[in-house]
């Protein structure tokens, strides 16, 4: 049965890389509603973040060190993406050349402010170890809680 599910899912994925369609990875929120609902999703994740990593602060074993660490991960994240919204909305149009449909969309910077609206765009480099904290962090309590369940 693993071995059925297995390539199944290679299956799957081969056909995703060999046979792609069009990509709708990018959302564009409608101004300024979708942009403002979107922002107060960014703050309310924040929030909850902040607040559990609050809630479980006294936790002492290894695992939840990493769960909280994946905590604050995702609040930075949370902040970041929303000020990278915030800076968007400044920069004018007339600084992207080319057209999105067809991926020759870039961006020019003109200057200090733009740079840092692009590096905060490199807001993977904050989610992808919150992931990989959270699945560690969880990964250690199943562990622990085996093993207390054998001692």
């Amino acid at each position: 049965m693993r071995g059925k599910l297995l390539l199944t899912g290679l299956l799957a994925g081969c056909l995703v890389v060999i046979w792609p369609g069009e990509s709708l990875a990018t959302i564009v929120h409608g101004a300024p509603e979708g942009l403002y609902t979107h922002q107060l999703g960014h703050l309310l994740f924040l929030g909850a973040m902040l607040y559990i990593w609050w809630v479980t602060r006294h936790r002492p074993r290894k695992s939840w060190h990493f769960i909280r660490m994946s905590f604050l991960l995702f609040a930075l994240w949370n902040l970041d993406t929303f000020l990278v919204h915030v800076l968007d909305a400044l920069i004018p149009r007339s600084q992207y050349v080319g057209l999105a449909k067809d991926w020759s969309l870039r961006f020019q910077a003109n200057g200090l402010f733009d740079l840092v609206s692009y590096a905060g765009k490199q807001d993977h480099l904050l989610s992808v170890p919150a992931a990989v904290c959270l699945y560690y962090g969880l990964r250690l309590l199943r562990h622990e809680k085996v093993r207390e369940g054998k001692s």
